[in-house]
């Protein structure tokens, strides 16, 4: 029965899209089978000149990701799975194809091993790597300029898969990289249908995605800055090839670089909350260049929708999370973390939290999800947010901003399974200090008072 109620409270905040495309996809499974490619001959391919790099990940048989190598002597396993599903994905992202130490003729042969081994690929064909796979070959095959009619007919074959696997039932962030991938491979293809199509879906999920001060409804820095790390691939790609850009592509860039900018701290780094890490995506200072170069200024705007707060005094810089979930129906990279913050002084971390490590189901990724692993309040050990299974939220707390203001923060959070945690930060410029009152209204009242003092440097 607990486990009944708990799958209730998870499913009930889902979209009926994800509940139908959840079931027509596992019917579709049963009968689907993979369509064999065919060739395509391009006359020419589009141009394609980079402005980021990714990060050395293979060198002579070698793949390191996640922090963990594993050498194929021979014939390269891309279903090799030893470290976890995630690591398996990262080899089947083809990324280590954009790093600048990569070789035409060594990312070559490795397109045409993983072509020659396709019958045997299994998660290499779920949507989301084959949408990171098109757009790294994409841009890894323009920028060397390297026409193979076989490789454009696998390219081709794995955009009809996608178009008829688009991640509905998940929606979010990977829904996006599907449409980022059709995009980019319709102006590969030169296929004026799929071009339309997949720009329709992308303004329309990003109307949708991205909120009124810039930031992604996910609520993670790092997977903002995945997204716009895509969308100004996006308008890079029509520059080179001189294809008008969109000016809503444009609006959502400047907005996105003003939420990134206002919560990243002065030394780039991203505060950690909900799913993130570092050395995933591109860095702040990369993607200010990076907008800096495609001549795309960022606009002023002040951090509120998204539900997190920053003070910058010039001794210390606090992020402060007074969110509610903004993508009720897919809160899979949510953390329990209401009223939590992290703390910088002098561009160095004081008050952080864990982060993501794994994405594993397992104790790790429990922990690092719940409100014992931020600087919150866990009350009686239990989770603000009933966070589960991996990726699941089941009942959720509500949480009311009661002040807002540059200097004083006032917020409650009623919790899901009874009771109230108040807590106020206030923000004392000229005495270098930060206070901290929590309140917890459970069945009695009790006080917690935290005084951090920060002695100038």
């Amino acid at each position: 029965m607990k486990n009944a109620l708990r799958i209730y409270h998870t499913i009930k905040y889902l979209k009926w899209k994800q509940i139908k495309f959840q079931l027509l996809y596992r019917c579709k499974a049963l009968y689907y089978k993979v369509p064999n490619p065919v060739d395509v001959k391009l006359e020419k391919l589009p141009i394609w000149k980079p402005v980021l790099f990714n990060s050395k990940s293979y060198e002579n048989g070698t793949f390191c990701f996640l922090n963990v190598e594993q050498t194929f002597e021979n014939t390269i396993d891309w279903n090799f799975s030893d470290y976890g599903k995630l690591w398996t994905y990262n080899l089947n992202y083809f990324e280590f194809l954009n790093s600048k130490e990569c070789r035409s003729k060594d990312g070559y042969e490795l397109i045409k091993d993983y072509c020659l081994q396709r019958n045997k690929l299994i998660d290499g064909l779920e949507p989301y790597p084959v949408s990171l796979r098109i757009m790294n070959w994409v841009k890894f095959l323009t920028f060397h300029q390297i026409n193979d009619s076989y490789i454009n007919g696998i390219i081709a074959n794995d955009a009809k898969i996608l178009r008829e696997h688009l991640e509905f039932h998940i929606l979010a962030n990977h829904l996006l990289e599907n449409i980022f991938a059709l995009y980019m491979a319709s102006i590969f293809l030169d296929d004026k249908v799929l071009y339309t199509k997949s720009l329709k879906l992308l303004k329309d999920e990003l109307n949708e995605q991205i909120l009124k001060d810039g930031g992604h409804f996910e609520q993670s820095p790092m997977y903002h800055q995945i997204i716009l790390y895509r969308l100004l691939d996006v308008i890079n790609f029509n520059i080179c090839n001189k294809i008008d850009i969109d000016i809503l592509l444009i609006s959502k860039v400047k907005k996105m670089l003003s939420w990134l900018e206002k919560i990243s701290f002065s030394n780039g780094d991203i505060p950690y909350i909900n799913d993130a890490a570092p050395d995933i995506a591109p860095t702040t200072v990369e993607l200010l260049n990076y907008a800096k170069y495609l001549d795309i200024n960022y606009l002023q705007l002040p951090l509120s929708d998204s539900g997190y707060r920053k003070v910058n005094t010039s001794n210390y810089e606090v992020v402060v999370d007074v969110a509610n979930i903004a993508s009720n129906y897919q809160p899979g990279h949510l953390h329990s973390d209401s009223l939590q913050f992290i703390m910088y002084s002098k561009g160095r971390p004081l008050f952080v939290e864990t982060g993501t490590s794994t994405y594993e189901k397992n104790k790790l990724r429990n922990y690092q999800r719940s409100s014992a692993a931020h600087n919150t309040v866990a009350v009686g050990g239990r989770n603000s947010y009933d966070v589960w299974g991996g990726f699941r939220v089941g009942k959720r707390s509500e949480l009311k901003l009661l002040e807002d203001r540059d200097y004083k923060i006032k917020a409650e959070l009623n919790l899901f399974f009874g009771g109230t945690h108040h807590r106020s930060f206030e923000f004392l410029k000229k005495l270098w200090l930060l206070k901290i009152e929590s309140h917890l209204s459970i069945m009695c009242l009790m006080k917690l008072i935290s005084i951090l003092i920060i002695a100038e440097m």
